[in-house]
C-alpha cells in the first residue's frame, strides 16, 4: 500500500500520507497503526460493497419503485438500494451476497420492469 516518494519518504496510498523511510521500522509502525488499520478496513468494506452492487440504467420515470424492487428481488435479497428515477433514470442495488449480483450480471440481457424496457 506504499510507494516510494523520495529517498527519505514513502507515501501510504491507503491513508494518503507521507511516511518517513528512515528504516523499515517507521513503515511497519505506520502499517500496524490504528489509523491505517481503520482506513484499510474502510476500503476493504467498500470493495466488498462494490462486488455486491449492480448499477441499473435506463429506469423509466413511470416505473413504480415497488415493481422495480419486486423484479430485482428475484435475483437475491437487497441489502440496500438507491432509486434515482428523478436523476437520470438509474438505480444502484446492493445485494446481500456477491453471488446475487453476479447471477444478475451473468444474464447479459435487457431487463423489462412493468412493460417498460
Amino acid at each position: 500500500p506504499t510507494t516510494k516518494k523520495t529517498e527519505n519518504e514513502f507515501f501510504c496510498n491507503i491513508c494518503q500520507c507521507a511516511v518517513s523511510s528512515s528504516g523499515d521500522k517507521n513503515q511497519s509502525l505506520h502499517i500496524e497503526g490504528k489509523n491505517h488499520q481503520k482506513s484499510l478496513m474502510f476500503y476493504k468494506n467498500l470493495l466488498e460493497q462494490w462486488d455486491r452492487s449492480v448499477h441499473v440504467t435506463g429506469v423509466k420515470s413511470n416505473v413504480l419503485e415497488q415493481e422495480f424492487i419486486d423484479y430485482f428481488n428475484q435475483y437475491g435479497t437487497f441489502k440496500k438500494y438507491f432509486f434515482g428515477r428523478n436523476k437520470g433514470g438509474y438505480a444502484i442495488i446492493e445485494y446481500e451476497s456477491k453471488f446475487s449480483a453476479e447471477k444478475l450480471l451473468a444474464l447479459d440481457q435487457v431487463h423489462i420492469v412493468s412493460n417498460c424496457p
